[in-house]
């Protein structure tokens, strides 16, 4: 099963990124994530609809890699959150209006999970889908929707200095509703 914003009548993702100034894009085309760690982005999917009994086999994160700011490499790791946040209220600081992450930009075993479920790694030319598995934290959603806190994505490792830009749930221009990000979850009830 595909969970992909519009799909099918779904709407049930959450996204965000925030950058070091403190500043949260829930209304923006793009999701950012850079080398320094300034800018991370949030993505969540409403998971509901699977039973909670479902053995989950294989879930993966397709994101649209839309560009970056140079040709450094940069591979982008996704955390399991381990709180949760409100997309249009998430900054830096914040996870949601009046609530601090606990650590500012996110904690490695604070605020997220601090071992990623699955990494890809960003060479090479833009405008492609970049797959990340996303299992063990698919399946602890699944089994009970309170941990479902979504995912960050955060730089891994860098080859210098990088911002890459993927395609929001929003499908606003230049990407399109068919470029927002998608959950794939093969699973047996």
């Amino acid at each position: 099963m595909t969970f992909q914003q519009g799909a099918s009548g779904y709407n049930g993702t959450s996204a965000t990124y925030f950058d070091g100034s403190g500043n949260g894009y829930n209304s923006a085309a793009y999701l950012r994530v850079d080398s320094t760690g300034s800018q991370r982005a949030l993505v969540r999917f409403n998971l509901s609809s699977l039973p909670s009994s479902a053995a989950v086999r294989a879930a993966t994160l397709s994101l649209y890699w839309h560009g970056s700011s140079n040709a450094n490499s940069l591979t982008v790791a996704a955390h399991r959150v381990l709180a949760n946040w409100v997309d249009s209220q998430a900054t830096r600081t914040n996870r949601r209006t009046g609530t601090q992450w606990v650590v500012a930009r996110m904690g490695a075993g604070k605020d997220y999970h601090s071992t990623a479920d699955g990494a890809a790694t960003l060479s090479g030319t833009a405008g492609k889908w970049v797959n990340i598995d996303v299992t063990e934290m698919a399946q602890l959603w699944v089994q009970n929707a309170t941990f479902n806190n979504g995912l960050v994505l955060l730089e891994q490792a860098a080859s210098g200095n990088v911002t890459a830009s993927f395609c929001s749930e929003l499908g606003w221009s230049p990407c399109t509703a068919a470029q927002a990000p998608k959950l794939t979850v093969t699973y047996v009830p």
